[in-house]
């Protein structure tokens, strides 16, 4: 979706070790993450993806419309997007986590 609106996707990673590890390399402008990963939740991969850059900037994607994670998100400073996702709420929490 992003590529198809212009934006180029740097990496992919399958867990939060690859994601950190992408992310020391690549030094992207934007991370996306969804809440349900394989190792870690979404939360504890921002916890660490800050600890490398307190300054990433991190787009969550998740089917969880309420609870702690949500909230936890929110209190970190994370925009956070529900499934399924569309092109205008997309663009609209890139450009927030952007500022």
């Amino acid at each position: 979706m992003m590529e198809s609106h212009g934006l180029a996707v740097v990496g992919e990673a399958a867990n939060v070790v690859m994601a950190v590890e992408l992310y020391g390399k690549l030094k992207p402008d934007l991370v996306t993450l969804d809440m349900v990963m394989p190792d870690v939740n979404g939360i504890e991969a921002v916890k660490t993806l800050r600890q490398c850059d307190p300054r990433c900037r991190i787009v969550l994607i998740t089917a969880i419309r309420h609870g702690s994670g949500v909230e936890q998100a929110k209190e970190l400073g994370i925009t956070v997007v529900n499934k399924p996702v569309d092109w205008p709420e997309l663009e609209q929490a890139i450009t927030q986590a952007m500022k």
